[in-house]
C-alpha cells in the first residue's frame, strides 16, 4: 500500500515525454489553452512509430504531443498557429529517422468566412538514407450555414371562414431552422 501511495506522489514529476511515448495512438498532451480545430493528418508506414510534437515556430515551445503507430489512419486536430513537426523515433535506440523536424513550419489558420485549414503529411517514404521525403500538402474542413426553408411562419392562425382560432401551444417543429455543416474541402 505505501508503494501505491509513493507512485502516485510522485508519478506527476516523471519526465511528460517518457510518459506520452508510452500512450496510446493519439493524443498525449495539449498544452495550447486554445481550442484545438484544425486538421493535421499524418501517414505513416507499418513498423514506423513516431512521438509527434508540434512546437512554436517563433519560440520552439512545445505546444502538443502525439504518439503515432505506423500504418495506423492518424488525424488529429491542432489549435491556430505556425508550427514546425518533430517526429521522433517512439522506441529508444530506434536508428531510424533520428529527431526528424520538418524544414518548412505548417500554419494552421481560418481562411475565409468558414475555412480551417489544416495540412496532410505523408511521411511513409522517409528513410534514413532520404530524410527529406515528406510530402505536405492542404487539407481543410468548410462550414457552411444551411437554413431550412418552409412556407408557412408563425402568426394568428384562422378557420376557413376568416375568424381567429383561440391561442394555443405552436409546434415550432415545422418552422425554419439553421445548422452549420461541416465537411472536407479544398
Amino acid at each position: 500500500m505505501a508503494v501505491c501511495v509513493l507512485l502516485f506522489l510522485f508519478l506527476p514529476f516523471a519526465p511528460e515525454q517518457a510518459l506520452s511515448e508510452q500512450a496510446a495512438h493519439g493524443l498525449a498532451w495539449n498544452r495550447s489553452g486554445l481550442p484545438a480545430v484544425f486538421p493535421l493528418q499524418v501517414k505513416t508506414r507499418e513498423g514506423q512509430d513516431f512521438f509527434l510534437t508540434l512546437e512554436e515556430a517563433d519560440t520552439g515551445t512545445p505546444v502538443m504531443g502525439a504518439h503515432i503507430e505506423g500504418g495506423r489512419f492518424f488525424k488529429l486536430l491542432v489549435p491556430p498557429g505556425t508550427y514546425h513537426l518533430r517526429f521522433d523515433p517512439a522506441e529508444k535506440g530506434a536508428s531510424l529517422l533520428q529527431g526528424l523536424r520538418l524544414p518548412e513550419p505548417l500554419i494552421f489558420q481560418t481562411r475565409g468566412s468558414g475555412k480551417k485549414a489544416g495540412h496532410i503529411v505523408d511521411i511513409s517514404e522517409l528513410t534514413s538514407d532520404r530524410p527529406d521525403g515528406a510530402k505536405i500538402r492542404p487539407q481543410s474542413i468548410c462550414q457552411v450555414l444551411e437554413q431550412d426553408i418552409v412556407s408557412r411562419f408563425p402568426g394568428r392562425e384562422f378557420d376557413a371562414s376568416g375568424k381567429p382560432l383561440p391561442y394555443r401551444p405552436r409546434d415550432w417543429s415545422d418552422y425554419p431552422s439553421v445548422n452549420i455543416r461541416a465537411y472536407y474541402c479544398d
